[in-house]
């Protein structure tokens, strides 16, 4: 009956050292509720990677890196941090509050939002749109029709597939077929 007992304890304590050792959690467990909303508060390192995931929904808040990606419809944000990586297909809302770098990749209908950041950096998909505020470096790579707003960056760049980016003035740029 002993041997059976501490067989059962084994994977039980296994799995808690697993998620553990990954900081906020996997991408099923730790701090995310039945909805798949899941938020890692004040740490050093905040891991959320859902390759399989859909609708979920993560916010790092007051972790050094944030590193959260999924699948399609998702809305990831990192908030007064340091470094965000943030990762998604398409269809998500992505964004940075209050840190020092955001570094992130979407595919298409995705909106990116950056606010009082020193680096923004995203590249997107079809039909996205991005806006920078009060940033040091906003730069952007559209891989079709996208817009960028920028408001109070220091410097505001569109990189646009095959094309040049279209100025749009008041701090807004597209790409091709994106009217201004």
């Amino acid at each position: 009956m002993r041997a059976t007992s501490w067989l059962l304890t084994l994977p039980l304590g296994l799995g808690l050292g697993l998620l553990l050792a990954h900081g906020c959690g996997p991408p099923v467990g730790g701090p995310c509720d039945g909805a798949g909303r899941c938020v890692c508060a004040q740490g050093d390192r905040c891991e959320f990677d859902c390759p399989t995931q859909h609708d979920c929904d993560v916010r790092c808040d007051s972790v050094a890196v944030c590193d959260a990606g999924c699948v399609d419809r998702c809305d990831l944000a990192c908030v007064n941090g340091s470094d965000c990586a943030l990762t998604c297909q398409h269809d998500c809302a992505l964004a940075c509050d209050a840190v020092a770098t955001c570094d992130s990749t979407c595919g298409d209908r995705c909106d990116y939002h950056c606010v009082d950041t020193a680096v923004c950096k995203v590249s997107m998909g079809q039909d996205s749109a991005a806006r920078c505020e009060r940033v040091g470096t906003c730069e952007v790579e559209c891989a079709g029709a996208c817009a960028l707003t920028c408001e109070a960056a220091g410097t505001c760049e569109l990189a646009c597939a095959g094309a040049e980016a279209i100025d749009c003035g008041g701090g807004r740029k597209v790409c091709a077929p994106q009217a201004c």
